[in-house]
């Protein structure tokens, strides 16, 4: 790869994601501008950044995912690389594509690295091809009558996904199989595959870095099973309870496979566990992930400025056994319920805290539910588990509903502290406490 200087990069991904990748870009050295609407105004992580532009739409659409304006916005802006943080736009490969046309540099995977990984189908296919299991799934499948025998064979619980990973609707687990109608009205014909949900399970991903010229580390898994209506609340690296057997497998795959599609900066392969210690490839984000900091807190590395260094054509310059943790960490998620306005919000000190709330935010969970991300860091699991409950138990939020309880009480739960994680698990605790 051709060697280029990057000094002033357009931040494509919005709110409080878009202000910690420009802080770090900063860190690194480098120039970043940020991207505001008018929604966005008095957002306070606008104050945090150096250099932000407005950008605005006419048809009412999310200028956030529309190329060419983030494209123009870049190069008004005196821009000379793109990065998209973590948002959708960060595996997309026609966008990427865009930047290249322009002569801005592209700071994550190349297009025929997003283009196979934006295809669940091709993506399984590698997997397979490169010898990793992956659950029963149906070929491509275009209308609801060809779902019926998959249905009929496969039984519930089922999973039912678009083929297309940038496709606007997201993947439905059915525990009946006679709710899959209505999913696939959603789809409106857009082509998609109908799979086995192994539930319960345990949802680990692997965290990697690769050159394209096959050099590839990880950084470690963590532990993504917690969720609540859909989303990640709670994650833990390592994962806590991983065999070591098990472990290494599910490293020297995501290895290969990172390799094996010339990866170029930062990635994060997926796979599902089952109780019995079964494990499935599931799959692989070729970006910038959620949960990143996790792994930057625990190995000391700062990702972001190791994507700016691989997207100017330097070698990734580390090896594995060079690669070092620095215990465990868990980072929890604080969001809202309902909507409202924040009277009183204090964070707990002594702990890493990422907010872009303030006092006297309005907060709409239908538009962004996040308030706050707590990162804790120690040498031990269950030291590490008393450090994040008297963080939580630090939080002061007045005025917006949130679930914060149900996270204290998973801290709290005989299960979690035995390891005993799985998908269904924070979803139990706050049903039982309500």
């Amino acid at each position: 790869m051709e060697k280029r200087a990057i000094q002033r990069v357009l931040v494509a991904c919005r709110g409080e994601a878009g202000a910690s990748v420009a802080r770090r870009l900063e860190a690194a050295g480098v120039e970043a501008v940020v991207l505001y609407t008018d929604e966005d105004a008095e957002e306070p992580w606008l104050d945090e950044v150096s250099y932000a532009a407005r950008i605005t739409t006419d048809d009412g659409s999310d200028p956030y995912r529309d190329g060419l304006r983030l494209v123009s916005a870049a190069l008004d802006g005196g821009c000379d690389a793109v990065h998209a943080g973590f948002s959708a736009m960060a595996t997309n490969a026609e966008f990427s594509h865009m930047t290249a046309n322009v002569g801005l540099a592209w700071i994550g995977a190349p297009p025929p690295v997003l283009e196979a990984c934006a295809d669940r189908v091709e993506l399984r296919r590698l997997a397979r091809e490169a010898g990793f299991p992956t659950v029963q799934t149906s070929p491509p499948l275009d209308t609801p009558a060809d779902a019926a025998p998959w249905l009929a064979r496969l039984g519930a619980p089922v999973r039912i996904a678009a083929v297309r990973r940038d496709a606007p609707t997201p993947a439905a687990i059915l525990a009946d199989v006679a709710a899959a109608p209505a999913v696939l009205e959603r789809l409106a014909g857009a082509p998609y595959v109908v799979e086995r949900a192994v539930r319960p399970a345990r949802h680990v991903v692997l965290a990697v870095l690769g050159d394209g010229a096959g050099n590839v580390i990880h950084l470690g898994d963590h532990e993504c099973s917690l969720t609540l209506q859909g989303r990640v609340r709670v994650r833990e690296s390592p994962a806590p309870g991983l065999d070591d057997a098990l472990r290494a497998r599910l490293e020297d795959a995501a290895l290969r496979l990172a390799r094996g599609v010339r990866l170029v900066g930062v990635g994060a392969v997926e796979f599902l566990v089952g109780p019995d210690g079964q494990w499935w490839f599931h799959d692989l984000c070729p970006a910038l992930f959620d949960g990143y900091t996790l792994h930057e807190e625990i190995y000391g590395l700062d990702l972001v400025h190791a994507q700016v260094r691989l997207a100017s054509g330097e070698t990734l310059g580390w090896s594995q056994a060079e690669i070092t943790s620095a215990g465990c960490g868990i980072e929890l998620l604080l969001c809202a319920t309902d909507a409202g306005t924040l009277e009183a919000f204090e964070l707990p000190e002594g702990v890493s805290a990422s907010t872009t709330r303030d006092v006297g935010a309005t907060v709409d969970p239908a538009r962004d539910p996040l308030l706050a991300r707590l990162t804790v860091g120690g040498p031990m699991r269950h030291a590490l588990l008393v450090r994040a409950r008297a963080a939580l138990e630090g939080v002061r939020i007045e005025g917006v509903p949130h679930d914060t309880d149900a996270l204290l009480a998973l801290l709290g739960d005989s299960r979690a502290w035995a390891n005993h994680v799985d998908t269904d698990l924070l979803a139990d605790v706050a049903a039982h406490r309500s």
